[in-house]
Formats: C-alpha cells, sequence, structure tokens
C-alpha cells in the first residue's frame, strides 16, 4: 500500500493473463513522489504513469510496457502541472491518442507516443451544482466514447483549487458519456450522495 515503503523502491507489474507470465521493473520514483495512476492501451504495448510529489505538482510519463522503459512524458501546458488531486489520464482505444485532465472541468488532447499536446476542452456536468464538480476521465467503452466520473465535493467543498463555487446542495457524483469527435456529454446522470 501507499505510504507502507519508500517510494523509491516501487516497482511495476506486467502479467500476461494468458500465458501467465509475468515482468517487474522499478519506476524510477523519488520518495517525495508517488504513482497517482497507472493506464495502458488496449494491447498492453504503451502505458500511461500519473506521477504527483507532495507538493501538488504533476507530470504524466509515457512508458513501453514491452521494453519496460519510459520513452517520454506528455508536454502538460503552463500552469496546468500543479493540481492536488493529480492529474488522470486514458489512452484512445486505437492507441494514438491521451486524454488528459489538466485541471478540475479542463481536459488536454495528447498525440502518442510523442506526448505533444493537440488542444484542450472543457467538460461541464449539468444542474445548477455543476460548476464544482471534477470532471476525471476514467475509460473509453467498446464504441470507442468516453466515460468520465465526476467528483462532487458537496457544500463543505473539496480540495482546491476548486472548481466552482461551493452551495449548498448535498453532493451528488456523476457519470458521463463523451463523444470524442464533438467533445460533448451524449448522455450523463447523478448517482447521488455516494462515496467513490
Amino acid at each position: 500500500t501507499q505510504d507502507s515503503v519508500p517510494e523509491s523502491t516501487l516497482r511495476a507489474f506486467l502479467i500476461d493473463l494468458q500465458s501467465g507470465r509475468r515482468s517487474t521493473w522499478p519506476l524510477g520514483l523519488s520518495d517525495d513522489e508517488y504513482a497517482n495512476q497507472w493506464v495502458s492501451d488496449f494491447d498492453g504495448t504503451r502505458g500511461l504513469l500519473s506521477v504527483q510529489d507532495s507538493h501538488g505538482s504533476n507530470r504524466i510519463e509515457i512508458w513501453d510496457l514491452t521494453r519496460h522503459v519510459r520513452t517520454g512524458a506528455l508536454a502538460l501546458p503552463a500552469g496546468t502541472a500543479h493540481f492536488d488531486i493529480g492529474l488522470n489520464a486514458v489512452i484512445s482505444p486505437d492507441g494514438t491518442t491521451a486524454y488528459t485532465s489538466l485541471g478540475a472541468g479542463r481536459m488536454g488532447i495528447f498525440d502518442l507516443p510523442s506526448g505533444r499536446f493537440v488542444r484542450s476542452f472543457d467538460v461541464r456536468y449539468a444542474g445548477p451544482d455543476s460548476a464544482r464538480i471534477y470532471a476525471v476521465p476514467w475509460m473509453f467503452d467498446p464504441h470507442g466514447r468516453l466515460l468520465f466520473a465526476g467528483f462532487d465535493p458537496g457544500p463543505t467543498g473539496g480540495p482546491p483549487p476548486l472548481p466552482g463555487p461551493v452551495d449548498d446542495r448535498p453532493p451528488n457524483q456523476r457519470l458521463g458519456l463523451l463523444d470524442v469527435h464533438t467533445l460533448k456529454f451524449i448522455a450523463q446522470t447523478g448517482l447521488g450522495d455516494i462515496v467513490v
């Protein structure tokens, strides 16, 4: 578990579910950093490692999972690397694009494997309390649509930077389904006051 060993000793594990073969290698983190999130593409050849340090600074590393080496990083736009709750990412089904949070409701699109920043867009849920929702890219569905989680900190507010005004409505966690061609939600729903 996190904090039970020095972060510099953390290792990645890759297991082939068909053969049972596994491999492991060091992540190369310092003790001031931790692995926030790890995702891979659909064929298991490329991964993204979201790393955060104790000061809230983030980077997203690109890994070649077949050679167990870091090959680069996503070129985060200026002013987006510091985010206290961490940056999350997903890889498109064809493995050519990364979608990454750049803040509470801002997403970035990046070319893979170069890590080049392509563009950004806003993600907003419906409802009067939508301004306080943290949009978190989660996974792609079988049709190539991007599923977003929506973290609602509720009336007590969340970790800074807050995405919008805090009001007295109870928390309402969300899910949203995004069309990556139009960059608009095609469906969304509230989950109520649940722990996510």
